[in-house]
């Protein structure tokens, strides 16, 4: 095997191990541990991807790409459609996207998604690569916009800054409160999502 098959054939090795690690066990899994289950020396995930945080990156950039397509298909439909959309047609689309990628792909997906929930909380340098996006992201929050004219800028956009945040938050595994072994929401996915749509439109439209 060629040299540069052969560093692709580790990346992508250790992508897989990497993803698989940190779905099963969160972030706290260590470099050594990736290594390790890989069966590859310590200096690999530096070497490859420069620092944990860009191996992070890179396991949750494989699966976004697959969700930016759907989220894009989504967004041109919302641009072509004959009228305007409403807010709700905003939100829904956008909440259904990541509804169908977990859809699709099952456990792994719901888990990469809780994943992402814990990035996207912390702030995290992984995300970077998330900037490269931001005209299509920006274009959702123009729609929602269009839709609420009556509300003044900065309401709008603290409002939707809080949205974006019960979209992300909202699509979690759902967990009991704290001192609670019940989860109160239903477990249905899309039941949950209807009534996350339902929860972030509210908030979007209230005194308007």
């Amino acid at each position: 095997m060629a040299a540069g098959a052969r560093t692709s054939s580790t990346k992508t090795h250790l992508l897989d191990v990497a993803e698989h690690l940190f779905l099963r066990d969160g972030l706290g899994v260590s470099v050594r541990d990736i290594t390790d289950a890989a069966g590859q020396n310590g200096a690999a995930v530096h070497y490859h991807f420069g620092s944990r945080d860009g191996l992070i990156g890179e396991v949750i950039a494989r699966r976004w790409n697959d969700l930016s397509r759907r989220r894009k298909a989504a967004l041109d439909a919302l641009r072509a459609a004959s009228a305007p959309p409403s807010v709700r047609d905003v939100i829904e689309s956008l909440v259904f996207a990541n509804v169908a990628l977990i859809e699709a792909d099952g456990p792994d997906a719901q888990r990469w998604l809780d994943l992402m929930h814990s990035l996207w909380l912390a702030r995290s340098p992984a995300l970077d690569f998330m900037a490269k996006f931001a005209d299509d992201e920006r274009d959702w929050e123009r729609l929602a916009r269009n839709a609420l004219p009556v509300l003044p800028e900065a309401v709008f956009t603290a409002r939707f800054a809080f949205a974006i945040e019960m979209v992300i938050v909202g699509l979690r595994t759902p967990a009991p409160t704290p001192g609670s072994r019940v989860v109160n929401l239903p477990h249905d996915l899309r039941v949950r999502a209807g009534m996350l749509v339902d929860f972030v439109v509210a908030g979007l439209e209230a005194g308007t």
